[in-house]
């Protein structure tokens, strides 16, 4: 009764196993339907069938295209495991020059070694080794050899393809296949997992390269039905080699498993997944630096930091933020931490699962120090369950926004969280009072001093936190032009109008500083800043120090 109970369990489970696949199966089938209503259209937008378009354009749509075809490689991989788990990947192998087939795909991998300074090495006989292999299976094997070969090497090492034969008395019986990088390598533990579906050697939110698990699998999978064999050696810090052994001849295949063909046709019917993986593993864009010689404009402008390892992303969330903000961008966490510290953004937009330092990491780094603690952060994260937000308030977030988000509620979460650090503006707006006095160009007044410096005094005073306040504005306030405005103020501070507005916003923020009335960036909105950064740069040449510093050591003392 209990065999009996088993075996019921065990066909039950099977069962399921059967419909999970059939699901499986039929759902990334329901993808590549409007995957290709999608990927077609645009294309047709990118080639000028519907008429040009203008260069900001073409960019988003090559953008789109770029990751639609990730997409459309990951439902493929995924359509692959479902039939391979069913038992219906069948093969449609033929006599293949296996020479030609690697020294080809290994050209469409050359370029992106070149362009990601990477010494790329195919060694391959000059004449042909001849096996029966399914060229459009064996191509994802290559191409997935080679993809994580890249993926993991950095700049300035060596990716090696080496095809051989192995030999016995009666001449050659397999062709050994093999792919060696000099990445990171292998931790041992990880070895005999390595192969295993949806295992991960890096599943942290750190890891320095993203990936499903899949790959490796489906490699093992298609090699095996190719009668063939995979094995892996490494050494942690050393790279990683990947060899393949396939037989030669077709005795090890199924007569349904071979086709008739030409051996050299089919040498060309690759390429399909190696360029959508080579979409996957292109080299990021150099994040942009700030200006050192911005000007004065620009330097005040509200500052935006983007933070993400996917160059896209970066790239979709700058072009929706850059008509309102300056932004600055960071590719991963530890990048973003600098960047914060030595720059001062406005408020920072982060992912969550990036290299070196993720975002839950990046956020509290910021909150728990007090140079920085006062700026907002936002972050954005596939990670949809209630702890995950949970962990990221609890570190500081401001905002938890999981992918994909709506750009437009990016948008106004951005403009919110800046417009609530500048919600000191109508209290601080006139403030008077003593101030202690700076290092700019104009002296204090003195005791009698004339009519003119009093009322140009009172006039900036009263728009003291207005951010577009300039020399238009108070030559029209004092029914004066530019001109003139310009040779009394020289004459009487002893230096041009703008440098006295600073000047008359820097001594009000050092004022409420001293009486701990707000945050640095309270503050510097509250006297007429756009800039955090801005601010700090010119409270640091006035005072010696920074806003932060200076209210730490002013505490108390008014």
């Amino acid at each position: 009764k209990e065999k009996e109970t088993v075996a019921a369990q065990a066909e039950a489970l099977r069962a399921l196993d059967e419909a999970k696949s059939r699901v499986f199966a039929n759902i990334s089938h329901e993808f590549r339907t409007p995957l290709t209503l999608i990927l077609g259209p645009l294309e047709d937008v990118r080639e000028g069938v519907r008429g040009a378009i203008p260069e900001a354009a073409a960019q988003s749509v090559a953008s789109a295209i770029r990751n639609g075809r990730r997409l459309l490689r990951l439902v493929n991989q995924l359509l692959d495991v479902s039939r391979l788990e069913a038992g219906r990947l069948t093969l449609e192998a033929r006599p293949l020059d296996t020479a030609a087939f690697v020294r080809h795909l290994a050209q469409v991998f050359a370029p992106f070694a070149e362009r990601k300074h990477i010494t790329f090495r195919v060694e391959v006989p000059e004449h042909p080794v001849t096996a029966f292999l399914d060229p459009e299976q064996f191509e994802k094997v290559l191409a997935n050899l080679l993809g994580n070969a890249f993926k993991f090497t950095p700049e300035g090492g060596t990716v090696s393809v080496r095809l051989g034969t192995e030999a016995e008395a009666d001449g050659p019986v397999a062709f050994v296949l093999t792919v060696q990088d000099d990445g990171p390598g292998i931790a041992p533990e990880h070895l005999p997992h390595l192969f295993d579906r949806f295992y991960q050697a890096d599943a942290s939110s750190t890891r320095q390269q993203p990936g499903t698990g899949i790959g490796l699998a489906l490699v093992k999978n298609l090699v095996e039905l190719h009668g063939g064999a995979i094995d892996v050696e490494s050494t942690l810090g050393e790279g990683a080699s990947f060899t393949v052994r396939v037989p030669l001849g077709r005795a090890h295949l199924r007569d349904e498993d071979v086709v008739e063909a030409d051996p050299f046709e089919a040498a060309w019917y690759v390429e399909q997944d190696a360029t959508l993986l080579l979409d996957e593993i292109r080299p990021a864009p150099t994040p942009d630096k700030p200006d050192a010689k911005a000007d004065e404009a620009d330097a005040d402008a509200t500052t935006v930091l983007v933070v993400d390892d996917n160059p896209d992303v970066r790239a979709y969330v700058r072009s929706h933020l850059a008509a309102r903000y300056r932004v600055l961008e960071a590719a991963d966490g530890e990048e973003a931490l600098a960047a914060t510290r030595a720059h001062l953004p406005d408020l920072v937009v982060s992912d969550v699962m990036m290299p070196k330092l993720d975002g839950f990491g990046l956020c509290r780094a910021i909150k728990t120090d007090p140079e920085v603690d006062f700026i907002p952060v936002i972050l954005l994260t596939a990670k949809a369950s209630f702890e995950s937000k949970l962990e990221g308030l609890e570190g500081g977030a401001d905002a938890y926004l999981t992918k994909p988000f709506e750009v437009r509620e990016l948008a106004v979460r951005v403009e919110n969280l800046i417009a609530s650090r500048q919600r000191l503006k109508a209290h601080f707006a006139g403030g008077g009072g003593d101030v202690p006095q700076g290092n700019g160009a104009a002296p204090p007044l003195e005791e009698g001093a004339d009519p003119f410096t009093a009322e140009v005094q009172a006039v900036i005073a009263a728009r003291l936190s207005e951010d577009d306040f300039g020399i238009d504005a108070l030559a029209a306030d004092l029914g004066m032009g530019r001109t003139t405005l310009y040779r009394r103020i020289k004459d009487a501070f002893g230096g041009a109008p703008m440098e006295l507005v600073w000047q008359m916003r820097l001594e009000r923020a050092a004022a409420l500083l001293q009486q701990q009335e707000g945050t640095v960036s309270e503050v510097a909105y509250g006297v007429g800043f756009k800039s955090v950064a801005h601010f700090s740069r010119r409270f640091r040449a006035a005072y010696g120090t920074t806003p932060v510093a200076y209210a730490a050591e002013h505490a108390g003392s008014v």
